[in-house]
């Protein structure tokens, strides 16, 4: 070959090989985000036994082919070591992070206090699906032990619900036995304090939807049961009533005999001739006076009663 036409595939080859290097350094650099760096050490070699083994090439056109490969390396070398240092930093970072959320699970003594942890363990996974830098290894473990703390806080929370739910029911259940036993205004009470408890005290929404239920069908049915009892307390009043303004109305008739039946013994007694005759008109006036001041007693308290209870009627 002569002098010429090597000189002009030298240049050829050199070119060639250029493009390789621009090409390569064109797809590393600046580094990906998502960089493979066994697939660019792959492609180097390549690219190195491409320059090392290509011919014609002058001497010259190979050691500065050589001086930019090696560059690129030396520049893609550095950043593998940064990123792995920084997978490092990041690996310990984020164990660390989810060791003290275990710990504070394992504390944990209300909901709140669970759910606040697995906000954290949700902001971990995030963290941990944005860390591309992590080597197989690193990522595995540390799924490994996200999930198994993820898992232990989910068994935490379950206990905490189901022990609400527990502290919860019993509230419901004293309202039963209140309307078991007649006591209308107990159960409402205790279906208030449900009410009350509820706010603070969590349990999954299932259980809660089921407990809600529950409390307003005991409500329901300590309404009924305080209708059946008022009706009950207004037939028997009204039974009462009846009874009593009749013996009311004998009272103020046997009041007015007994009135009329005074008047003659006062009449009697100032109109007798004999002093014994006054004295013994004066001794039946005396009693009937007794009896009448008894009467009058009786009929101001029953008014009492009959206006008690026809209050109370106005007032239900």
């Amino acid at each position: 070959m002569e002098a010429e036409e090597w000189q002009s595939k030298a240049r050829e080859t050199a070119e060639r090989l250029g493009r390789l290097v621009e090409d390569l350094e064109a797809r590393y650099w600046p580094v990906p985000v998502d960089i493979s760096f066994r697939a660019f050490w792959h492609d180097f070699a390549a690219l190195q036994e491409s320059i090392a083994t290509s011919t014609p090439i002058t001497s010259e056109g190979k050691q500065e082919l050589q001086k930019s490969a090696a560059d690129l390396s030396r520049r893609l070398r550095n950043e593998q070591r940064a990123r792995k240092a920084e997978a490092k930093h990041v690996h310990a970072e984020l164990l660390e992070r989810i060791q003290l959320v275990n710990e504070e699970i394992a504390h944990a003594s209300s909901v709140l206090d669970v759910q606040q942890a697995r906000a954290d363990l949700g902001a971990i996974r995030g963290r941990l699906s944005d860390a591309s830098g992590l080597n197989r290894e690193q990522r595995s473990e540390l799924w490994n032990v996200w999930q198994t703390c993820n898992q232990e806080s989910w068994n935490i929370l379950n206990d905490l619900w189901l022990r609400n739910e527990e502290a919860l029911g019993a509230f419901l259940d004293e309202a039963q036995k209140s309307l078991e036993g007649d006591n209308v205004r107990g159960a409402r009470e205790h279906i208030r304090a449900f009410h009350a408890a509820a706010i603070s005290c969590e349990c999954s929404h299932a259980a809660m939807r089921r407990l809600r239920s529950r409390a307003t069908a005991l409500w329901r049915d300590a309404d009924s049961a305080a209708r059946r009892k008022h009706e009950t307390y207004v037939s028997q009043a009204s039974a009462r009533l009846g009874r009593w303004k009749a013996l009311l109305a004998r009272q103020d008739r046997a009041r007015s005999e007994l009135e009329d039946e005074l008047r003659t013994l006062e009449r009697r007694a100032d109109e007798a001739r004999t002093d014994v005759a006054a004295a013994l008109f004066r001794g039946q006036l005396a009693e009937r006076q007794r009896f009448h001041s008894h009467l009058q007693q009786e009929c101001v308290e029953l008014r009492k009663k009959i206006e008690s209870v026809e209050l109370s009627l106005v007032n239900r």
